[in-house]
């Protein structure tokens, strides 16, 4: 009957440290959010000390308490050797112990491991955090350039000066008076040079007007184009409609032209392309060279060619427009046309041929 009393005891003294221990762990284990950690590790450090205190201070008071009562019931020898009896009896009261201080290490551990999870969590949202804040820097290094060279751009524009007889043209007049009033041996601007000459704009001498306007305009485009890595299609289709919406007139005629020559077609035509820098031109300001009008010879009939584009006049456009990619000697239709309206720019170029073929 003692042995059952003792050993109920000793069990129910074990089952509830355990339940105690593993209760803890299981709460330490729990998933939970980085603030949720940080708010209830203070309370749980202090709630596991103060219960591993708690429970050695009530084993050591109770235990003296109830060693001289227990050993004087069980054990009534009365010389003392009761309590050596009983004591040696509750030898598994060290393995106990044992056990709860090996109970207290796993819950360390298992703190510790909440801690590293915290720190690795930290860790990675200052990365993170850095990340971000390199790209925004890496973005806002990158705008700031872009409009300091559209503000170089605009400085170049403003800077140009043709002086012609008694008459000075400066800025973006320049364009106006290369295409249409510069004198080009017997021509009278760069447009009915290419009507009447037979030349092309390469011919005219006219590029070496604004030879550096037109590096620095390309410069830009190459800026916007090698950003592939910190702006996407959208952004970079974004800063080259800033670019287009800076071009005057006469200037998308001047660029038209220019991504004609030998050097734009290896540098500034592949941009106007990808940008879609043609949208913003106005097709009947330029010219139909002399070359090109041979070719329509006696089938040019202005009523049949204003079915081809909106009742405009023909002009060098619709020679040099293609669907071809590639084409090294004509625009691409996505120079002209966004995506939705690609299908226009092919029945044009469709049109026009069939006019040529005299089909219309």
């Amino acid at each position: 009957m003692k042995t059952i009393i003792h050993f109920t005891l000793l069990g129910i003294i074990v089952a509830g440290s355990l339940y105690a221990i593993f209760k803890s762990a299981r709460n330490l284990k729990r998933k939970r959010t980085d603030e949720e950690v940080a708010e209830d590790y203070d309370f749980n450090t202090k709630a596991l000390v103060a219960m591993f205190l708690a429970i050695c201070l009530l084993i050591w008071v109770v235990g003296g308490f109830v060693t001289r009562w227990w050993s004087g019931y069980f054990y009534p020898q009365g010389d003392g050797s009761g309590e050596g009896v009983f004591g040696d009896s509750f030898g598994a009261i060290n393995a106990l112990l044992s056990a709860l201080a090996f109970g207290g290490l796993i819950v360390s551990i298992l703190m510790q491991q909440r801690q590293l999870e915290l720190q690795r969590n930290e860790l990675r949202e200052q990365r993170d955090e850095y990340k971000k804040q390199n790209e925004t820097l890496a973005f806002q290094r990158f705008d700031d350039t872009f409009f300091n060279m559209m503000e170089l751009h605009h400085s170049l524009v403003n800077g140009l000066k043709i002086t012609y007889g008694d008459k000075t043209y400066e800025g973006r007049d320049t364009f106006r008076f290369a295409f249409l009033e510069l004198q080009i041996g017997e021509y009278n601007g760069l447009k009915e040079f290419l009507e009447k000459s037979g030349l092309g704009f390469e011919d005219s001498g006219v590029i070496h007007y604004f030879d550096h306007y037109f590096r620095n305009l390309f410069a830009i485009l190459k800026y916007i184009d090698d950003s592939e890595e910190l702006l996407d299609a959208n952004d970079r289709f974004k800063y080259s409609m800033f670019v287009r919406a800076s071009l005057s007139e006469y200037e998308y005629v001047l660029m038209y032209y220019t991504g004609l020559t030998s050097y734009g077609r290896k540098y500034i035509k592949p941009l106007i392309e990808k940008y879609q820098m043609l949208m913003g031109i106005r097709i009947e300001s330029l010219a139909l060279s002399k070359r090109n009008r041979d070719i329509l010879g006696d089938s040019y009939n202005q009523e049949k060619a204003s079915k081809l584009c909106y009742g405009l006049p023909i002009t060098d456009y619709e020679f040099y427009l293609t669907t071809e990619v590639g084409n090294p000697d004509k625009y691409n239709i996505k120079a002209r046309f966004p995506q939705p309206m690609l299908h226009k720019g092919e029945k044009l170029c469709a049109d026009f041929d069939d006019f040529i073929k005299g089909k219309l």
